[in-house]
């Protein structure tokens, strides 16, 4: 199902010929108000406009290794990651 749900988006991207922001979490969560900026600007935005980060990181060892564990499977299952 997720297979088909990113060939489909993908599909709708190269259909109305735009080309998607693509960010990772671990990039979002570690950059939040840099990659909101980032988005604003390609919006053609102020990037100032990005709020600073209100919540904290809640994830711990125990999520890094079901996150790890995740994109190995995936990677052998042809998922996304």
């Amino acid at each position: 199902m997720l297979i088909e749900h990113e060939k489909g988006w993908r599909a709708w991207f190269d259909e109305e010929n735009i080309s998607p922001v693509e960010i990772s979490y671990p990039v979002l969560w570690r950059n939040l108000t840099q990659i909101v900026g980032d988005v604003l600007e390609a919006l053609g935005q102020d990037r100032r406009l990005a709020p600073a980060p209100v919540l904290q990181r809640q994830a711990d060892q125990r999520s890094d290794e079901w996150v790890d564990r995740y994109r190995a499977e995936a990677e052998q299952k042809g998922l996304p990651t």
